[in-house]
């Protein structure tokens, strides 16, 4: 649900901030106050494209935030993790908060902005993120259910056809995957020939090479021992005459200034543990040149082994440029054109195993297609039949209301019927799709008899009817503020009316006006109490103001009953 919605620097809109019902929402108001205004600006936050003639005069941007509960709905949740946008931290202890969602939409005269979380996004996935959330029905067309795939899936939700329509989307995934290995497999003999020969080939080559992924470090450092043997010997023969070999070495003067300091101890023993410290030293660097010579006398001059690492260095670079860039990477492609000469060299047994299994696939994604299209036919007939009871309630007692279902020329994942909403709103006209309804007033009504009707299976969590009382009067606004109240059990529903006998079925009711200050136009919205709703209702009957007031006390009386 729409929790709270905050707009600044929007149209006539200064700063204006709602918190709304979790039920029935009614925006009222003369006309010109604003109310479409507001609706606009949501229509914005939920992913319609923006101009920068939307901001306020005198201000460089406009920001509209809306924050959404979305708690226990499924579907949003799932689009957010698919998208990264997760609101669940077990870190928060409050569950309320971890059920939320904040959307900002910020609007400058060049550019625009997204965000869900604080996180941007593009305006590509808000739209997807506001179908999910909230349907407008009205001036601004951001109705889910004119589109063919939410039809059927409104159709099958309402006819509990889910289930059946899972099986027959994995038996599509199934079959598709077993179509292209089939693909795969039909190559020509000369081709199928030519890839074994390639891939015994190459498959051959590296075995042969007897790579191991711990080889190419050990046989670097190999070959720089080997190819600078000789710099090796130089520095390590530097270092043994510096430390013993040469007149004045270092160890050979250590060891003097250890007697001469074994003399002084004799004399004072306060230097005995620099004696200690220093023959402990002498002892370490004498253990270092052991180590130095031992090294030396390892050092390996064999050009014949130089010459067979230069070749098996220059073998691993001419694999290297072929199968990957590392022995590890050789090894994987290995490993894979095995699987596929393994393939290759069984295709015949394969094509017969995949053939057949393809026939059992289709011919039950088959049935169940056809079972599927059986039981819609049944579910759309009774879909038809309440949506034209609904409609007859709702001021259109013509009307004709048909979930046409066509056979496609190819069956799909969602089974073989092509599904459309078809509606003829007057007598003598045919029916034609939804999308080609003129009426504002007629299309909300229409949506508010499909919403009343499918309002168990559509996931939706907010409905918004804007004038949805268009060329109606009193008796049948009440039947409609009936059905706003109703739908309201189960969405969130906010309205836009000019009629009283919608307005008393509010559970939060808002006042929309302009005013004027300093010379400049002001949007003001108030949420009204228990009288002020009463006086509004008055106004909106017109007429004498004490009878009006009376009249509208009645009309609540009789919501309330």
């Amino acid at each position: 649900m729409l929790q709270l919605l905050s707009i600044k620097n929007y149209a006539l809109i200064e700063e204006l901030s709602l918190e709304f019902d979790k039920q029935l929402n009614i925006l009222t108001g003369e006309t010109g106050a604003g109310k479409t205004i507001i609706l606009g600006a949501l229509g914005l936050l939920l992913g319609e494209r923006a101009s920068g003639s939307v901001i306020r005069q005198g201000t460089k941007r406009c920001e509209i935030n809306g924050v959404f509960s979305v708690k226990d709905k499924q579907t949003v949740s799932n689009f957010l993790k698919e998208q990264g946008l997760e609101t669940n931290d077990e870190s928060r202890k409050d569950s309320y908060l971890r059920d939320e969602i904040i959307i900002r939409r910020e609007i400058g005269s060049e550019s625009s902005r997204c965000f869900i979380n604080s996180t941007p996004i593009s305006l590509a996935t808000l739209q997807v993120l506001g179908d999910l959330l909230v349907d407008i029905h009205g001036q601004h067309e951001h109705q889910a259910l004119l589109r063919a795939n939410i039809q059927r899936n409104l159709l099958d939700n309402y006819g509990n056809l889910e289930n059946l329509r899972k099986k027959i989307s994995d038996l599509y995934k199934k079959y598709t995957a077993l179509k292209e290995e089939q693909e795969k497999l039909r190559l020509s003999e000369e081709e199928r020939n030519q890839k074994i020969d390639l891939y015994s080939f190459q498959v051959q080559e590296i075995e042969n090479a007897h790579l191991s992924p711990e080889e190419e470090s050990e046989l670097e450092n190999e070959y720089l021992r080997l190819a600078n043997a000789e710099k090796l010997s130089t520095f390590t023969n530097q270092i043994l005459d510096l430390l013993t070999e040469e007149e004045g070495a270092a160890l050979n003067r250590l060891q003097k200034v250890e007697k001469i300091l074994t003399n002084l101890v004799r004399l004072d023993s306060s230097l005995e543990t620099s004696l200690k410290n220093l023959s402990e030293q002498i002892y370490a660097l004498d253990d270092f040149a052991r180590q130095i010579q031992e090294y030396q006398n390892k050092i390996e001059y064999n050009p014949k082994k130089l010459e067979e690492l230069v070749e098996r260095r220059e073998m691993i670079l001419k694999l290297k440029k072929k199968y990957g860039a590392t022995i590890k990477d050789i090894l994987e492609h290995q490993k894979k054109i095995k699987n596929e000469l393994s393939k290759l060299s069984h295709s015949e047994e394969k094509k017969d195993e995949i053939e057949k299994e393809i026939t059992e696939v289709y011919a039950k994604f088959e049935t169940l297609a056809k079972e599927l299209s059986e039981k819609r036919k049944k579910v759309a007939e009774k879909l038809s039949k309440e949506t034209e009871k609904e409609l007859n309630q709702l001021g259109m007692p013509k009307a004709k209301f048909l979930v046409s279902l066509k056979e496609k020329t190819e069956i799909d994942a969602s089974g073989k019927d092509e599904i459309e909403f078809l509606i003829s709103p007057n007598p003598g006209e045919g029916v034609k799709p939804l999308s080609k309804i003129a009426s504002g007033g007629e299309m909300s009504r229409i949506m508010l008899a499909l919403k009343t009707i499918l309002a168990q299976s559509d996931e939706t969590p907010v409905l918004i009817f804007d004038e949805i009382d268009a060329g109606i009067g009193g008796p049948m606004g009440t039947v409609v503020g009936r059905k706003l109240a109703q739908l309201s059990q189960s969405h969130q529903v906010l309205c836009v009316t000019h009629l009283p006998q919608i307005s008393v079925y509010a559970n939060e009711h808002f006042n929309v006006a302009k005013e004027t200050r300093q010379r400049r136009t002001f949007t003001q919205v108030k949420r009204l109490n228990k009288e002020e709703k009463i006086d509004e209702i008055a106004r909106m009957l017109g007429g004498e103001k004490s009878t009006a007031l009376k009249h509208a006390q009645e009309l609540i009386k009789l919501a309330n009953k």
